[in-house]
């Protein structure tokens, strides 16, 4: 090939030059003359030639093939050796070193050209098949490794459906090995009632050049256990041989997610139920409680009078109870936590215990001296301990035992427990254990789901658990549970212990409000139910009260002139907010004092609603010894 740069060793100088001349007139150049192995070595690795040239015998030693040899280690370039006359053994060594051709002394220019230009062209036609092969292997060795990173399983099989290539991905997936998985079935991956894809794949490969199938199915891992996946089947024909390969993604968690995000969706929408029923029940719960005030105030009524009273007050307090419960569940009323003695509030509520619980059932308390404070809502706790409760006897039926139990806990490391994973550090354990009929592991995965019950239709809500959860999980703390089928449950409650220091029991307690009060009071509330309730209430205990149903009706009477001691204002009504009309009724009475009644969940937004305007508020049901003492505060 004309231009190539060729290094001639020769220890026949007029040889040399001979053939150089050769060489230039053919269109050669020559890189170089060596006579010796030690010049033809060092001109190689300074011009490095495309061509060596090299006469066997050499001046001294070594000869032309060692030197041919030794830069051959260096590089790789083609060789055509040069002799007059060559032994066995001399043959032997030059085929060692795998030379491109031979040159027997004398030969014409036409075999020179032919020789050089075969080598040259063989030489090159090699180094490119090498450099493909490097870069096909470079290929496969990055595609081993996308194979080998990819979280997804990635597996062939050839037309007999054995496997032949299975990556990481899938020995995380199914649990085998790479070693054990080649050569078996690949159906052997997915339950027997789904190996009809692989036969589906082949007759759709008659129709398809590369047909590719998509299903979602169970994949089963070695262990025996299935788990959801997503099955990517593809069928190709590679060098004649058919190949199937299989892409499998384990879809546990993406499931797991959409139930998760739609268990939300399913509690926002009750909160937004919840919420909206919430008012309208609580006015007609506050109705009932200031109808049943008026009936048991009346100083002739019979005793058994007063033991119905007292029933419908007792069941305005269950229904309140079961709104804030139901509202809660729905995150609408967040509680306020505050640093509590977890064994001395446990132990105040014995005696409330022993009543839930029944007669029959004997309850007992366990309770660790100085177990610790932990921050939490009161109400909250004791509404989560009335649940376990009442779970207790439903699950007892004719009596067993009931016992509480109060520790402190230390973890040096994370664990987990029934509702989630918790950090190291100290709690306090409460524990609430059952002699009752237990419960297998199906349902133990599912009692904490809200609205989920073991019992009959009518005999419970299904939020006792939920709430019990909710409870522990808003102060950052736990619920685990241990139960046995035929032998009980026990609960605990792990809390975060708190350094927080106790509040102070206030020593002085508020002064009862008087039997009569007094002065001239506006209701307004949009409540056709409660409003007339209310006034009556009101009327009662000695004031002057109006009442209206609208800001508007309101607004019409203090134009008219009207002045009152004291505004009781719904803090939500159609049009114009409580807030709102309570700053236009001080525009025309300076300084009025303001009430208001809220039906509506607590939140920050209503109290900074009350806040803007400067009242408080009673939260319906509201007790009426509440209202009669605040309203005896506001108009004093």
């Amino acid at each position: 090939m004309n231009g190539s740069r060729i290094l001639i060793a020769e220890d026949q100088a007029v040889v040399a030059m001979e053939i150089e001349d050769r060489l230039m007139r053919l269109g050669y150049q020559v890189a170089g003359i060596a006579s010796s192995a030690e010049r033809a070595i060092a001109l190689a690795r300074e011009m490095k030639p495309d061509l060596l040239l090299f006469d066997i015998r050499l001046d001294g030693s070594p000869d032309g093939i060692s030197a041919a040899e030794t830069i051959l280690r260096e590089r790789r370039v083609p060789v055509v050796f040069l002799s007059a006359y060559a032994d066995d053994a001399t043959l032997a060594r030059m085929q060692q070193v795998e030379p491109a051709a031979y040159l027997l002394k004398p030969f014409d220019e036409r075999m020179l050209q032919i020789t050089l230009d075969t080598a040259l062209y063989k030489h090159r036609v090699t180094q490119e098949r090498l450099q493909e092969e490097r870069e096909r292997r470079a290929v496969e060795a990055r595609l081993a490794s996308v194979l080998d990173h990819s979280p997804d399983a990635i597996i062939s099989a050839d037309a007999g459906g054995r496997i032949t290539v299975f990556n990481r991905g899938a020995e995380r997936t199914f649990g085998y090995a790479a070693a054990q998985a080649r050569g078996m079935a690949i159906e052997a991956l997915f339950p027997a009632s789904d190996t009809d894809i692989f036969a589906a794949l082949a007759d759709r490969a008659q129709e398809e050049a590369e047909p590719v199938l998509r299903r979602e199915l169970d994949g089963l891992r070695s262990d025996g256990s299935r788990f959801p996946a997503e099955l990517s089947l593809s069928r190709a024909v590679v060098d004649g041989a058919t190949l199937v390969t299989a892409i499998v993604r384990d879809v546990s968690e993406r499931q797991r997610l959409q139930e998760k995000f739609l268990h939300a969706q399913k509690l926002e929408a009750v909160g937004r139920l919840a919420a909206g029923v919430a008012h309208d029940f609580n006015n007609l719960l506050s109705a009932i409680q200031c109808n049943a005030f008026l009936a048991g105030s009346c100083a002739d009524q019979p005793e058994q009078l007063r033991d119905e009273v007292r029933a419908i007050t007792d069941s305005v307090r269950r229904g309140s109870s079961l709104t804030r419960q139901l509202l809660g569940f729905a995150r609408r009323t967040p509680g306020t936590p505050r640093p509590i003695e977890l064994g001395e509030t446990v132990a105040s509520l014995e005696n409330l215990f022993r009543v839930l619980a029944g007669a029959d059932a004997e309850l007992t308390m366990d309770i660790e001296v100085g177990a610790g404070v932990v921050e939490i809502d009161p109400s909250r706790l004791e509404q989560a301990l009335m649940n376990l409760v009442v779970n207790a006897r439903d699950a007892m039926h004719t009596g067993g035992e009931l016992r509480f139990e109060v520790a402190t806990h230390m973890s040096e490391r994370p664990w987990r427990v029934r509702s989630g994973k918790l950090a190291a550090g100290r709690y306090v354990r409460l524990s609430v254990a059952d002699s009752g009929t237990g419960m297998d592991a199906e349902l133990l995965d599912q009692i904490f789901e809200p609205f989920f019950s073991t019992k009959a239709p009518g005999r419970g809500t299904g939020l006792g658990l939920s709430t019990v959860l909710d409870v522990a999980t808003e102060c950052d703390g736990g619920v685990d549970v241990e139960s046995v089928k035929g032998e009980g449950s026990t609960f605990h409650l792990f809390l975060p212990e708190s350094a927080a220091a106790l509040p102070e029991i206030p020593t002085e307690r508020l002064t009862p409000a008087p039997m009569e009060l007094g002065g001239s009071i506006l209701v307004i509330d949009d409540d056709d139910s409660l409003r007339p309730a209310i006034v009556r209430v009101l009327t009662k205990s000695g004031c002057e009260v109006e009442s209206v149903s609208s800001p508007a009706e309101a607004l019409e009477l203090v134009s008219r002139g009207r002045s009152y001691d004291l505004v009781i204002i719904d803090l939500i009504m159609p049009g114009t907010s409580g807030p709102e009309l309570a700053i236009q009724l001080r525009e025309r009475i300076a300084d009025l004092p303001i009430l208001y009644i809220s039906g509506h969940p607590e939140s920050a937004e209503l109290a900074q609603m009350a806040e803007a305007a400067m009242g408080p508020i009673l939260q319906k049901p509201f007790n009426i010894h509440s209202l009669r003492f605040t309203v005896a505060e506001l108009t004093r």
